[in-house]
């Protein structure tokens, strides 16, 4: 069994507020996935549609955040 967990920040570098997508889809070929988890911020986030792990976000100038993905897999 293997565990991921990993930590992405993502920042502003532009000068005025952006929209930004972060996508972090379960990896492929693994044939037991369990607990697969993105948190942004330490707050857990569930996908606005089955299967589809992207997230919009809107960060302002010089602005950070950072995404959390956790999961065990087998395979």
């Amino acid at each position: 069994q293997s565990y991921f967990n990993a930590t992405y920040e993502v920042t502003n570098t532009l000068d005025v507020s952006q929209d930004f997508t972060f996508e972090a889809s379960p990896p492929v070929g693994y044939s037991l996935l369990q607990d697969y988890r993105i948190d942004r911020d330490g707050k857990p986030l569930e996908p606005e549609n089955q299967g589809e792990y992207t997230f919009p976000l809107r960060l302002a100038p010089a602005e950070s955040t950072q995404f959390k993905v956790t999961y065990k897999a087998q395979g």
